[in-house]
């Protein structure tokens, strides 16, 4: 593919074809270290200290800690933050003592709300699904911090580091929420709504059935991906009873989540679930592109099947829906060949927004299939433009790591969302949905 004008565009196919190299290669050791040396320019410091926590991606490795410990003294912010992060990633799941004890210091320490903001979230990610009361005693303050950012981040890593073991808290978030007046604080804070009771089945029903009818649209939207999480692969039917009926909500974004929610339970089903169907018709483009990302999970894995049932979606009028049909289309192809001929129009949409998200949708469909031409981006290091340089230090850092089998899978829905939030600072919905999608398949491998 020539250039891309869009930068968007330009930088979601380096980042996709990033994603097709994860864990392909192991023999990349000297060239990370070289990203973050003195006389590299700031984006390739920036680009490797992310490559550096995509090479140990959830391995606990001290040569991680050697690597980035440096960069967290570092004197631009997106170098600190990008460390920052990468420690969440190398030491996803773990609750390394020395990570959260380097994290915790400078969430209070440190000025930059955009490194504390990261710090936050990378902490979150360290102690992914553990609910310890030393993360909560730390992060659950912070969602009255002054700043609204601080209080929005605190929401997210919470739903990370509480993933499961939410009960304690879920009524003093729900609590929160009805003060908070910032609506972007509550849609992250809502986050940890939806994942506070995530594997747990049935037992979730109780919970959310309190609020899956409150006036409040945002509670019943995060209620609804809750029992997706809950759910997740497992294809309860009272469960899937509940998230029916709130596929006809009176608000479209209630009814995208559910939609959403609903893939998620039936995740590599291969099932065409006819209510979802019936919302290919629904006159709103914000449920009709989450039906798109729906029928992606329920055909994941399952390639040519999904084609009948997403392929009306390909010629919406709307390129919000298109862009969540080409999602969709790379989940249903992930590990399995054929998508190319398929993405070829997508990649070539008069919109931006939808070659964007073919881009991210053709990484998706070939997670961990194909092998890095070390050389080729060996070259793109010294590239003269900037997307270049940090595209090529994604893609060595994944082609590095050391994951395999599912997690593959689960490590490339993870990284998007949560990269574009602290590179952008944009929050994607979703994109974070797979985010926590992929966080959710990393605790519990064997939901697919």
């Amino acid at each position: 593919m020539k250039s891309d004008p869009n930068f968007y565009v330009q930088f979601g196919k380096y980042f996709g074809d990033s994603l097709k190299y994860i864990g392909n290669q192991k023999e990349v050791n000297i060239i990370v270290e070289e990203f973050l040396r003195d006389d590299k320019p700031i984006d390739v410091r920036i680009g490797g200290c992310l490559a550096v926590g995509i090479k140990y991606f959830g391995k606990g490795d001290i040569n991680c800690i050697n690597l980035l410990r440096p960069l967290l003294f570092f004197d631009d912010d997106f170098v600190k933050s990008s460390a920052c992060l990468s420690l969440g990633f190398g030491f996803l799941g773990t609750c390394n003592e020395t990570v959260v004890e380097i994290l915790s210091c400078i969430i209070k320490e440190e000025i930059s709300v955009d490194v504390r903001k990261s710090a936050i979230l990378g902490l979150g990610l360290v102690n992914l699904g553990a609910g310890s009361e030393d993360f909560i005693r730390i992060i659950f303050p912070l969602l009255k911090d002054p700043n609204w950012r601080i209080r929005a981040v605190a929401g997210l890593s919470l739903s990370f580091g509480c993933m499961g073991h939410g009960e304690k808290l879920f009524d003093k978030v729900l609590a929160l929420i009805a003060e908070e007046k910032n609506p972007y604080v509550n849609l992250c804070t809502g986050w940890f709504i939806s994942t506070a009771y995530a594997f747990q089945g049935k037992k979730s029903l109780e919970e959310y059935a309190r609020i899956m009818h409150s006036k409040n649209p945002l509670l019943r939207d995060m209620a609804c991906l809750g029992i997706g999480f809950a759910n997740m692969g497992k294809r309860d039917s009272e469960l899937l009873d509940a998230l029916f009926g709130c596929l006809k909500d009176t608000h479209p974004y209630v009814r995208e989540s559910s939609s959403f929610a609903v893939g998620v339970s039936c995740l590599s089903s291969g099932q065409k679930i006819a209510q979802v169907l019936d919302l290919l018709k629904d006159e709103s483009s914000i449920v009709r592109s989450g039906v798109g990302l729906s029928l992606g999970l329920c055909f994941m894995g399952k390639g040519e099947n999904s084609l009948s049932a997403l392929g009306g979606l390909f010629k919406d009028v709307d390129s919000s829906v298109r862009w969540g049909a080409s999602l969709g289309l790379g989940l249903a192809f992930s590990g399995k060949e054929g998508a190319e001929q398929h993405f070829g129009p997508l990649l070539g949409d008069k919109s931006s927004y939808v070659r964007w998200g073919a881009n991210l949708g053709a990484g998706f469909a070939s997670v961990g299939q194909k092998k890095a031409n070390l050389t080729d981006l060996k070259r793109d290091i010294n590239d003269s433009d900037e997307l270049v340089r940090v595209g090529a230090c994604l893609s060595i850092g994944c082609a590095g790591s050391t994951v395999s089998g599912k997690q593959q899978m689960a490590m490339g829905l993870m990284l998007p969302g949560i990269i574009y939030y602290v590179l952008f600072d944009s929050f994607w919905w979703g994109l974070w949905m797979l985010s926590v999608l992929g966080a959710g398949l990393w605790n519990d491998e064997h939901v697919i």
